[in-house]
């Protein structure tokens, strides 16, 4: 029916490529669970022809940002539609797009975590060195390289010895204190880059 290639294992940037390239993603979710799927789809710019998710319509408008398929048998129905509707299926990737790169990209869910983390921390008086660690890189990742190099000092002042995790803070923590705010983007790229080859 459609002129269709289905494939597996595919991953990063490959992915990006062919979500950029489709001009419908179909999702499925797995016992209504919300899905990486659904935000990085749309944040290439496919427009999203998905199940109902958990807390899904808490985030996203039916019919604005994304389209919920009831059953199965409307899928092929919306595909058609969709297809010779362009100019309604590019304004709805549009929108889902736009509302997940302001809202819903991993430096979001990143700085969500930390909001929570830090209070609860600053109540106890002992702060374990892997928290500090932590939060030191996950600082100089999100380019808060003051907030960074204020808890990689930290955790090498209180981490005595050799070891891998070490070198890595001194590393990061020389480059968050000392590198000028530009220079210190085009680190970060540079480390972003041998992070994704080092995984």
């Amino acid at each position: 029916m459609f002129n269709a290639k289905i494939g597996q294992e595919v991953y990063g940037t490959k992915m990006a490529k062919i979500y950029n390239q489709s001009k419908i993603t179909v999702n499925l979710s797995n016992a209504t669970d919300l899905n990486l799927r659904t935000f990085e789809s749309m944040a290439c710019g496919s427009m999203l022809l998905t199940d109902i998710q958990d807390n899904l319509l808490g985030l996203f408008q039916d019919r604005k940002h994304l389209v919920v398929y009831k059953n199965y048998f409307e899928v092929p129905k919306l595909i058609n539609y969709y297809l010779k509707n362009q100019t309604e299926r590019l304004a709805i990737a549009k929108k889902g797009q736009k509302e997940v790169l302001k809202n819903h990209t991993y430096n979001h869910r990143a700085k969500e975590i930390l909001e929570r983390v830090e209070p609860l921390l600053r109540e106890k008086r002992v702060i374990k060195k892997d928290v500090l660690y932590s939060l030191g890189r996950s600082y100089f990742f999100l380019y808060h390289h003051q907030t960074a190099s204020s808890y990689l000092k930290k955790f090498i002042l209180n981490q005595k010895g050799f070891s891998i995790k070490r070198m890595e803070a001194i590393i990061f923590f020389l480059i968050a204190k000392y590198i000028p705010p530009k220079l210190f983007r085009i680190f970060m790229i540079f480390f972003r880059i041998t992070y994704k080859i080092l995984d």
